[in-house]
């Protein structure tokens, strides 16, 4: 009579192992030096998680470079001037005399402008005019202390060294080309022993010059004659 198989209800050590590799641990299959508070919980919302700043960390380069943004640059065309579409209009008188009164108000600060820059140039001559002429007074002085009375000097004036000294400026005033001639400007001429100040009056050139000077040595010819 064959034998009946009954099942046992413990179950294989094969199938046992295959349960095992497969089925999670449970917790208090975990090992003794985990803790159950260290384990990571999910956050409730994400509302929450924007609410938490994080940490900012202050970087060395923030204080040199610098990220490149985009700068508006302002356009260089002038916008068209909106202009009333009827000639007859209110509107187109009032911009009229708008127009009007700002281009004459333009030339009155023009005029100003040019009244003002007259004034300057005016004290600046007339301040240049007083330093040169304290400069030579103070050249003058100083000839006249320099001047000793003790000292006295003989000198036979002839026709020939006259006219020979007259022959010599001449040459030396031919030489000379006048630079920047204008008005107001002073010339020194020398003479024997005496400084003459010449002041243009006009633009004059080099022949009127001489003319002057010719005119200046006859007068000293005839005061030294006398």
């Amino acid at each position: 009579m064959p034998k009946e198989h009954t099942a046992s209800s413990s179950p294989s050590p094969l199938r046992h192992d295959r349960i095992d590799v497969t089925t999670v641990p449970s917790t208090s299959q975990l090992p003794a030096f985990q803790d159950k508070s260290t384990l990571a919980t999910p956050s409730t919302s994400g509302k929450e998680q924007a609410r938490t700043p994080l940490p900012t960390i202050p970087s060395p380069f923030k204080r040199v470079l610098f990220w490149p943004e985009d700068k508006e640059t302002p356009s260089s065309k002038k916008k068209r001037e909106k202009v009333p579409s009827v000639v007859s209009s209110s509107q187109w008188q009032e911009y009229n005399s708008k127009k009007f009164e700002e281009k004459k108000k333009k030339e009155q600060e023009k005029e100003e402008r040019k009244k003002k820059r007259e004034e300057k140039q005016s004290q600046k001559l007339e301040k240049d005019k007083q330093k040169k002429l304290k400069k030579y007074k103070a050249t003058q002085n100083s000839y006249s202390e320099s001047d000793s009375p003790d000292e006295e000097v003989e000198f036979v004036e002839t026709s020939d060294s006259s006219l020979e000294e007259i022959e010599d400026c001449a040459i030396k005033l031919q030489e000379v080309v006048p630079h920047k001639l204008k008005q107001g400007v002073f010339v020194l001429i020398e003479f024997i022993g005496e400084v003459r100040i010449l002041l243009m009056t006009a633009i004059l050139s080099l022949e009127s010059i001489l003319f002057q000077v010719e005119e200046l040595w006859e007068h000293l010819l005839v005061y030294l004659a006398q």
